[in-house]
């Protein structure tokens, strides 16, 4: 009787597979397709978190053209973003998007509406706009109100109109109050008009 398995030293022929090299070729598929997909997620991940970056920075952008038309006040709690909006592309998304951002929107520093710029010192690490859980159609709020993704980061557009991807355990080197002092003293001239 013959033995169904063949003698070790028969080699097999250039077309026979076996199971074995399936497994590998199907393994080695299995792993490419890995590597390519995690890849192209970070990549898709980091594509929304610099669209959602860019969209904040153009709504700080608009805050910050509407001060220069309103005696360097930024607008107040109530219509800050169709003030924004007036001065950029009505068409710009004002929620972030991505599923990082789900259930999230951009909102004001509070303690910022309806100031002078001129009164914010530091502006380059004053928050002006960040993002938050808020769901109201003027968001507003504070630093309790910050929103992170699930990698732990958030994104903040500062007074002087930059904007920044930062993680939570760095959030104490931003600013969140102005220094706001007293209003200064109008009194009137001959004309009637005001002079600090």
């Amino acid at each position: 009787m013959k033995s169904a398995v063949p003698p070790p030293n028969r080699k097999l022929n250039p077309g026979q597979a076996t199971i074995v090299r399936i497994i590998w070729a199907i393994a080695g598929i299995v792993l490419l397709l890995n590597l390519y997909v995690s890849r192209f997620a970070i990549t898709r991940r980091d594509h929304m978190r610099i669209e959602n970056q860019s969209a904040i920075k153009q709504l700080g952008r608009g805050l910050l053209m509407y001060a220069q038309d309103h005696d360097d006040h930024l607008p107040g709690a109530d219509n800050w973003r169709t003030a924004a909006l007036y001065y950029i592309d009505g068409h710009l998304s004002v929620t972030p998007e991505g599923k990082d951002f789900a259930n999230t929107s951009f909102a004001l520093n509070g303690h910022l509406a309806g100031i002078a710029r001129s009164r914010i010192p530091g502006q380059d690490k004053t928050v002006l706009l960040f993002l938050s859980d808020l769901k109201d159609a003027e968001p507003v709020g504070a630093r309790r109100d910050l929103a992170f993704t699930s990698s732990g980061d958030t994104i903040l557009c500062m007074a002087d109109g930059s904007a920044r991807i930062a993680s939570d355990n760095r959030m104490e080197l931003f600013g969140w109050y102005p220094v706001l002092g007293p209003e200064p003293v109008l009194t009137a001239d001959e004309d009637g008009e005001g002079i600090p």
